[in-house]
């Protein structure tokens, strides 16, 4: 099963020079992510935002795109300056060698807040991006992609207990469509955001859409028979076939083979599971 431990992950380190993503693909011809940052005084509108709204002083708007086709659905997010030195710091600590050679644009003591100074801490912070989206180990670990998605996983899992579910949804769907760009080469790292929007869809009454969800995420969960989430949902998966009037004879057969192997944890709901996520 792929995980998030940067050790699991051969150290390849491209010593390509300093460039915004959009240049750094460009010259590999990869279908990678592209990370750009735009810092202006009306927000780009997306998905939870819908509506352009001025950018909150110190805050940088990231935008998530897919290179080699036309990206409909850009990821958009906001970070501070200090989110950028929280990362920076962190990675470090696994990645002191393979950061070398990576300038993490530093605070002036004066001029901090001039349109100058901002727009050039912008593309730096941009270049500061790539490089690190340059390094394959980089932008597979856990606290590179933590930097783009948790704290809106955060407030999503958080909605999801206080029973908004609608906020929740509307959340998760905006880091699934993140989360599916920036764990292309471990694409089950989505489970726990499908069921979580299974169980969001599931508990608005929108059952059909709760089970579309939850093919997608067996799908791929095809091979990880042992991860924690498989038993919970195939239990939820016979029960919306059920209420749809599918056919849910095959579900019972896996949930049989998986309830006959001893390494199965304790027995828990997919949404008992769901809620536990990011609690500490």
């Amino acid at each position: 099963m792929c995980g998030y431990n940067p050790q699991t992950v051969s150290h390849h380190t491209s010593h390509t020079p300093l460039m915004s993503i959009n240049s750094l693909c460009a010259a590999s011809q990869c279908s990678m992510p592209v990370v750009s940052l735009f810092l202006s005084n009306v927000c780009e509108p997306h998905h939870y935002m819908p509506c352009p709204l001025p950018v909150p002083a110190g805050m940088y708007q990231v935008i998530i795109i897919k290179t080699g086709s036309f990206d409909e659905s850009k990821s958009i997010i906001e970070r501070r300056y200090s989110d950028f030195e929280k990362l920076h710091r962190t990675l470090l600590r696994d990645f002191k060698e393979e950061m070398e050679e990576i300038v993490f644009p530093r605070k002036r003591v004066t001029g901090n807040f001039t349109e100058e100074m901002i727009n050039e801490r912008k593309l730096a912070l941009q270049d500061y991006l790539g490089a690190l989206y340059s390094v394959r180990c980089i932008r597979r670990s856990a606290d590179f992609i933590d930097f783009f998605t948790k704290p809106q996983l955060e407030e999503a899992y958080s909605c999801l207990r206080g029973g908004q579910y609608a906020d929740a949804l509307d959340i998760f769907l905006h880091m699934l469509n993140l989360q599916e760009k920036l764990s292309r080469h471990c694409p089950d790292l989505t489970v726990p955001t499908l069921c979580a929007i299974l169980v969001c869809h599931r508990d608005l009454q929108n059952l059909a859409d709760a089970f579309s969800v939850g093919e997608k995420a067996l799908l791929l969960l095809h091979n990880h028979h042992g991860h924690e989430y498989y038993m919970p949902l195939l239990e939820a998966m016979i029960i919306l076939a059920y209420q749809l009037g599918k056919d849910y004879v095959e579900l019972q057969e896996k949930l049989r083979e998986g309830e006959s192997r001893k390494d199965q944890l304790r027995a828990v709901t997919l949404k008992e599971l769901a809620v536990q996520e990011y609690m500490h």
